[in-house]
């Protein structure tokens, strides 16, 4: 738009006019989808209000569930650990099944609960809890399988000795018990 002074509007005046106009226009589209017009927000601010309400409950609402997220995430932690532990058993991870580490070599949780990321030519170890929730939440659906695998396998080869202790046990008991010489001594003897 060119400009002209005139006598009644110096140049400056008009060019504050325009901007003061095209900035009215670019708000009240935003203004408008809200459903809220400048008359009816210079008559009532409710809109207004209600939007501002909603934003803080929605806020309120989003910083109470990381909280809580995070908390969950450090006691998973804690009982997966215990679980490690226990077991001492580490256990190996499929890169491509962890955010933001699917290339990385391999990735290890050990009894410790440190994850343990060998990328090109080095190795990062921190303890899981020190990741974010969506990474912790990763390497529990992955470790889960694994741990009820090593369980089972464990309490079958426990059940096995138990078995084998039970027969000999049994064989044992069976043998004679008595005190006296047998008349012949086996030669070893």
């Amino acid at each position: 738009m060119g400009y002209k002074a005139t006598e009644d509007k110096p140049i400056m005046d008009q060019v504050a006019e325009e901007s003061e106009a095209t900035f009215e226009s670019m708000a009240n589209p935003y203004v408008s989808q809200a459903g809220i017009s400048e008359a009816s927000y210079s008559e009532d601010k409710s809109p207004l209000s209600e939007i501002f309400k909603e934003i803080h409950e929605g806020t309120q609402i989003l910083v109470d569930s990381r909280e809580k997220e995070a908390s969950l995430s450090r006691d998973m932690c804690t009982t997966l650990v215990s679980y490690t532990k226990w077991l001492g058993t580490s256990l190996e991870l499929a890169p491509k099944s962890i955010p933001h580490f699917d290339s990385a070599k391999s990735i290890i949780l050990s009894p410790e609960g440190k994850l343990m990321i060998t990328e090109e030519n080095k190795v990062r170890s921190k303890p899981l809890e020190a990741y974010p929730p969506e990474i912790v939440m990763a390497v529990v659906l992955e470790v889960l399988p694994q741990l009820g695998s090593i369980i089972n396998s464990r309490v079958q080869k426990l059940n096995e000795r138990i078995s084998l202790f039970n027969k000999i046990s049994q064989e044992l008991s069976g043998l004679p018990t008595d005190e006296r010489e047998p008349e012949e001594r086996p030669s070893f003897l």
